[in-house]
């Protein structure tokens, strides 16, 4: 395990094989492959390193070439699985962006939050008029807080400097994740209510944003979109090249796709549509209307 990084449940139960205090039931819907797992004891999370709770795995085909009918397929499959997370009572939700939007693979997050649907606004200061034409719509704000590089701040000490005022029920997190195959690479999402450890995947672990942390409890969403170098030369010939001074620099690489700037706009076309449709439900269209 310490040779390869991951940040994908399903692929660290692959690493693993059969492990007890683990539940996976697998469907297959629209050519999606749709992946329940849930780890149920501390002995089963401390072999995955993942936290106890629930792993949802949408497999699909690159979203970097879909045609658009399938991207609306897949949106609505994420969006389902996602609703399946959410609690009635969670009127006022936080979605947090992670990530650092002039990298591209790692954009990811920045790019949902330009298309999620915000509303804590309205509430405020259109409260009426909501009520008459969107009953029940949650009150949802977003945040991109950038990375440690850039503002100098960390990124769970924005989140936490907000949380006190915006006061939500619920925190969203949109990350890139790392893979231990290229092939999955823009071809699977990850939904967990376990929460989210930035850098976690590929060796650069941080105070988690997770409920323990923050107070509030935090569905993590998350696609792989890149690749170590040493994982993937690891994977196919057992060799860890980390341990070879010559080749410390490749091991250091990170590999992605060459269309990663339309692979990630798609992906963030699907994760923040579903986002959308999940939290608004039968309002989505008014809401819609009212915002554009």
């Amino acid at each position: 395990m310490r040779n390869i990084y991951t940040d994908m449940a399903k692929e660290r139960i692959e690493l693993n094989g059969t492990l007890e205090g683990i539940e996976e039931n697998v469907k297959n819907t629209d050519s999606v492959s749709i992946s329940h797992i849930e780890i149920k004891t501390e002995s089963a999370s401390k072999k995955l390193e993942k936290p106890i709770g629930n792993y949802i795995t949408l497999d699909c085909e690159s979203l970097a070439e879909v045609m658009p009918e399938r991207i609306d397929v897949i949106t609505s499959l994420f969006s389902k699985e996602l609703s399946s997370l959410l609690n009635k009572n969670e009127k006022s939700v936080l979605i947090v962006g992670l990530g650092n939007r002039f990298i591209t693979p790692d954009s990811l997050g920045p790019r949902c939050i330009d298309k999620v649907f915000i509303t804590r606004h309205l509430r405020q200061y259109m409260g009426e008029m909501l009520e008459k034409e969107c009953p029940d719509v949650p009150a949802i704000s977003a945040l991109s807080p950038g990375v440690l590089g850039v503002t100098g701040i960390e990124t769970m000490e924005i989140i936490r400097g907000v949380i006190p005022n915006v006061m939500p029920d619920l925190i969203i997190a949109i990350d890139a994740l790392a893979s231990r195959r290229a092939s999955r690479i823009g071809a699977s999402i990850q939904i967990t209510d376990t929460g989210i450890t930035p850098g976690s995947g590929v060796g650069n672990t941080r105070k988690g944003l997770n409920e323990k942390d923050m107070g509030v409890r935090v569905i993590a969403i998350g696609v792989p979109l890149v690749v170590y170098a040493s994982t993937i030369i690891y994977d196919a010939t057992g060799k860890d090249i980390r341990g070879d001074e010559s080749l410390a620099e490749l091991a250091d690489m990170i590999v992605t796709l060459k269309d990663i700037d339309k692979l990630t706009d798609n992906i963030s076309t699907v994760i923040s549509q579903g986002i959308n449709m999940a939290l608004f439900n039968k309002s989505y269209d008014n809401i819609k209307r009212i915002l554009f």
